[in-house]
């Protein structure tokens, strides 16, 4: 089963911000160089924010056998099922390796020292199948996910 990363609030609002800057930059550019009119600082602008609002729509999590993917632009990353550990609720700020376009989401501990922070649109069903694949894997805080219903 497929699911895709979630867009959250923050990532929205940075994403405003960077648009208001390209173009404040580009606009103030040439208003101090009023000889030399440039679009460049606005194109670039636009193909970079293009590039990164595109990277955050491919990514994407897949529940396939006994294995999960996480996938995105240029990351691949497959973990067996049997070997996760712990899920927890948590922000990406502690996790080295992301593979997600959320603040907030769920870090993935697998294998003995190995995690991944990834944000799934609907955690609770994602955290549902592996919970069938791996009844094992323990859920921090337990309270937030209530995968016994």
């Amino acid at each position: 089963m497929r699911f895709n990363s979630k867009l959250d609030k923050h990532f929205k609002i940075i994403f405003f911000i960077l648009i208001v800057i390209g173009i404040g930059a580009s606009t103030i550019r040439n208003l101090l160089f009023k000889d030399v009119f440039s679009i460049t600082p606005f194109i670039i602008s636009v193909v970079s924010l293009g590039f990164i609002y595109y990277s955050s729509k491919t990514i994407y999590y897949i529940i396939e056998g006994n294995e999960l993917i996480c996938k995105s632009l240029f990351l691949k990353r497959k973990i067996e099922i049997s070997y996760i550990r712990k899920i927890e609720k948590s922000n990406s700020l502690g996790s080295i390796y992301k593979i997600a376009s959320a603040f907030h989401g769920l870090t993935i501990h697998y294998n003995k020292f190995d995690d991944v922070f990834i944000s799934p649109e609907n955690y609770l069903e994602f955290c549902k199948l592996l919970k069938e694949q791996n009844p094992s894997i323990q859920f921090i805080p337990e309270t937030e996910f209530n995968l016994n219903s």
